[in-house]
């Protein structure tokens, strides 16, 4: 595989970190699916489960909410840099 063919798989792939974490902001656990489908799924089930629990509570829950909320922004970039990480090895031994 020539050196620009590896370079656009690499751009074609790779997540932003922007994205990632304006998605996340904004969506909360649903934003993660965007580098994670399984984390994006842990994270909407809780995040859903913790608002019910704050409705249920009548609003005392909402810190909690809030919490997991940063958990999940932090989680985000996280697998955001991550998956940047592994696709740059793949890229490297591919070349090798």
């Amino acid at each position: 595989m020539n050196q620009s063919l590896q370079v656009e798989t690499f751009k074609l792939q790779s997540k932003s970190m922007l994205i990632s974490l304006l998605l996340t902001f904004f969506f909360g656990g649903l934003g993660i699916f965007y580098v994670s489908t399984l984390g994006g799924v842990i994270c909407t089930v809780i995040e859903v489960a913790l608002w019910i629990a704050s409705f249920l509570t009548f609003g005392l829950g909402f810190i909690a909410v809030a919490i997991w909320h940063f958990f999940c922004i932090i989680f985000a970039a996280i697998k955001t840099n991550s998956h940047n990480k592994k696709l740059i090895r793949s890229v490297q031994t591919a070349t090798a």
